[in-house]
């Protein structure tokens, strides 16, 4: 193996050759794919990462605690002030780094292995579906994966040259990937010890290797500092992110997939308020950010406690979904999306993953006997595959799995293939290998773990919000007409066509709609808001407050409902008074100060009212209250001397 590369010299351009197979394949899938209503608008997490850079750069950053980790927005915003977009420059800033990996693959192949595997590497990682997928979308799993091939080269690095350079640049490579997604302190581990063994086998004295490793984990802490203060100063403790609490709980309670965070309560579309509300509520008491997240943490342990039959049972599925064939795509359906935009790259996602993980997991065992090199990919991988299989298995969450198994797949690869550098392979390591195979192959191949969902019925509907949101509208009508033609009961599927009505002008058509979406789901606050809109917009304003009313009963955390009810009382108590009617006037402030007793301009027209009604004490205890809350407020000051002159 050593002479294959000595031999090799400087002139090996497997590292550019396959960056650049990468990178074509990558930029034809974008051009492809430029025209995809469901690419440019591809909701949930991605819109989510995309409106946040969009807020950063309007200076109205997060005010509270961060439910995710912020690098990722932070680097859509400020690659949005340099090319003044946040949609494109992220998914070509992935598409070149993710390029640039595959040559990343090839030089760890050839550096541990050999020539032509490392050419095997680099060519695998620039054709694997998967990659070329999400390295295209605006989601963390391309920079955080690519950020693990970092990783791998640093710690390689680390064994040849510069030692205390690397060691510190690996401290800032690893800070940042927490900053994307804070499992990643789970690898600290292994770098660490990595590291340590480099510096030992480079004969670093003990004593430089213990400043050194200790700086570099001081220069971790103080690039994660100004986050970790950030959150503790707004209540969620010294963490990187929120939403570990939540997101353990949907992954580990009765009834969970093992795939999706499908909230219990609330379905796939659960917001932070609803899950800090319900805390609240099975609390009894308000919460801060730590105890929310400790709330649900608590919850799925008790998951674990009371039914550890059924918890063991859904983590088996998880572990099986983990090297299941099956591509899992918990943000779009993903292969009627590929299908639909790029039979070819959906090929490629198709053959990816059992390919690399039948053949590199059958010479897992191998690779560590004998490449001393690999083993922290494998037990980097190894951790990732654990923390994953903790809350839930898809797509994007076991992507960063795939260095370490396309390394696998190229030194199974290379085994089976004939070289004259090697003596032939026996026939009982081949009956061997091949039992190895095909054990592998029905493991991967066969189980479906995860229940299947009805990928139609989604992507219909994926297309059809996608549409919307890039207010197609006439587009829009047509897919949501279609897909409750095929698909009556679709969640949402009412709702947003009489969105689209709403927006169109046609107010009839809307409020059939949502009274539709109502019959199939009474619950549905959404629906209860919207329906209250169209009532206000044809002045039925009893029938507005009653429908904003059930909107706030079903769901007490939606803003929408509590602005336009609070709204609306107000201005429903303004005309009563204006109208005489002194009675109903006070009855639809109170209901109003119920929502927001805190409301300076609630709590002074309650009491005006007060007054006015002859509940004079009241209406003096009233103004005292707020004059106590707010002694500059000189309205308050002038009525309560007219009432005690």
């Amino acid at each position: 193996m050593g002479e294959a590369i000595a031999s090799s010299g400087n002139r090996w351009h497997a590292p550019w050759v396959c960056a650049l197979v990468a990178f074509a394949i990558r930029a034809l899938y974008l051009l492809i794919a430029a025209d995809e209503p469901t690419f440019l608008s591809p909701g949930m997490d991605a819109e989510i990462y995309r409106s946040w850079a969009d807020a950063i750069l309007a200076g109205n950053p997060p005010a509270g605690p961060y439910f995710r980790a912020p690098l990722y927005p932070w680097l859509i915003a400020g690659l949005g002030v340099i090319f003044g977009d946040t949609f494109w420059p992220i998914r070509i800033v992935q598409v070149l780094v993710g390029s640039l990996a595959a040559g990343g693959m090839a030089t760890l192949a050839r550096r541990w292995i050999g020539t032509r595997v490392g050419w095997i590497a680099g060519l695998a990682w620039a054709l694997y579906g998967a990659s070329i997928y999400f390295d295209g979308e605006g989601l963390i799993a391309s920079l955080f994966t690519s950020g693990i091939i970092g990783v791998l080269l640093l710690l390689d690095n680390s064994l040849k040259r510069r030692w205390m350079l690397n060691a510190f640049l690996l401290a800032i490579l690893f800070a940042a990937l927490t900053l994307l997604r804070a499992n990643a302190l789970a690898y600290a581990p292994v770098i660490l010890l990595t590291l340590w063994w480099s510096g030992r086998v480079r004969r670093i004295p003990a004593l430089n290797r213990v400043l050194t490793l200790t700086g570099a984990t001081l220069l971790v802490l103080v690039l994660l500092f100004p986050i970790l203060r950030h959150n503790a100063q707004h209540g969620a403790g010294w963490s990187i992110s929120g939403q570990g609490g939540i997101n353990l709980f949907l992954g580990n309670r009765a009834g969970a997939s093992g795939a999706y965070a499908v909230d219990p309560d609330y379905g796939p579309d659960w917001t932070r308020a609803q899950i800090v509300r319900r805390a609240e509520h099975d609390s009894g008491r308000t919460l801060t950010a730590a105890e929310v997240s400790s709330h649900y943490s608590r919850a799925a342990l008790q998951y674990w406690t009371s039914d550890p039959g059924d918890a063991l049972m859904l983590t088996a599925r998880k572990a099986l979904a983990l090297i299941n064939w099956r591509e899992l795509g918990n943000n779009r359906p993903l292969w009627p999306y590929l299908l639909h935009t790029s039979p070819v790259h959906a090929g490629l996602l198709a053959v990816g993953f059992p390919l690399i993980a039948i053949l590199g997991l059958a010479f897992l065992l191998p690779a560590w006997r004998e490449l001393p090199g690999i083993r922290p990919a494998l037990l980097l991988a190894l951790i990732h595959g654990v923390v994953v299989v903790a809350f839930f298995v898809n797509a994007r969450y076991r992507f960063p799995l795939t260095p370490a198994l396309i390394l696998l797949f190229a030194f199974g690869l290379n085994r089976l293939l004939p070289t004259s550098q090697q003596a032939p392979v026996t026939r009982p390591i081949w009956r061997n290998r091949g039992l190895a195979l095909a054990a592998l192959g029905l493991l991967v191949l066969l189980p479906r773990p995860i229940p299947a969902i009805n990928s139609d019925d989604n992507w219909q509907l994926h297309r059809a919000n996608a549409l919307l949101r890039l207010e197609r509208y006439d587009q829009a009508a047509d897919a949501f007409q279609q897909l409750l033609r095929s698909y009556p009961d679709t969640r949402h599927g009412h709702l947003n066509l009489g969105v689209i009505y709403l927006q169109q002008g046609n107010v009839p058509e809307a409020r059939r709609e949502f009274q539709l979406e109502l019959e199939v789901r009474p619950g549905n606050a959404l629906a209860w808001n919207n329906l209250g809109v169209t009532f206000e917009q044809t002045s039925m304003p009893d029938s507005a407050l009653f429908a904003y009313r059930q909107a706030l009963n079903a769901d007490p955390s939606n803003p929408d409902a509590h602005a336009n009810l609070l709204r609306l009382l107000t201005t429903e108590s303004t005309h009563a008074a204006e109208a005489g009617d002194v009675d109903a006037a006070l009855r639809l402030s109170r209901e109003a100060l119920t929502i927001r007793p805190d409301l300076l301009k609630n709590r002074f027209n309650y009491a005006l009212l007060l007054a006015a009604a002859g509940q004079l004490d009241a209406a003096a205890d009233s103004l005292r209250a707020i004059r106590q809350s707010y002694p500059e407020f000189e309205p308050a000051r002038a009525a309560l001397e007219q009432l005690n002159p």
